[in-house]
């Protein structure tokens, strides 16, 4: 049995599912979706151009994609919160002086 060709639809299902470790699994409503310019300009995407564009995306090692964020940093997590704790109380201190 043949495999069906890699389409921006099911590209775009992996990435929302955090299949290619971009992201967690959640849809994303985007502003303008993966394969939306195409469409506009009347032109498709080969599957030739999906599937480089799956391999591409599927490369990625997990917890590597983007910029580093708070998960993939635990002490920048824990200063973030330190801080609030600190703000919070001080904040909490402010109110019972006035």
């Amino acid at each position: 049995m043949a495999k069906s060709p890699t389409t921006v639809d099911q590209l775009r299902h992996d990435i929302d599912r955090g299949r290619t470790h971009d992201k967690v699994d959640f849809p994303d409503p985007a502003a303008a979706p993966l394969g939306a310019d195409e469409e506009a300009a009347g032109t498709q995407v080969t599957p030739s151009q999906a599937r480089q564009a799956r391999r591409d995306e599927a490369g990625r090692p997990a917890g590597k994609a983007g910029a580093p964020g708070l998960e993939s940093n635990p002490r920048k997590a824990n200063l973030f919160l330190l801080l609030g704790a600190a703000l919070a109380g001080t904040l909490a201190l402010l109110a019972l002086v006035t």
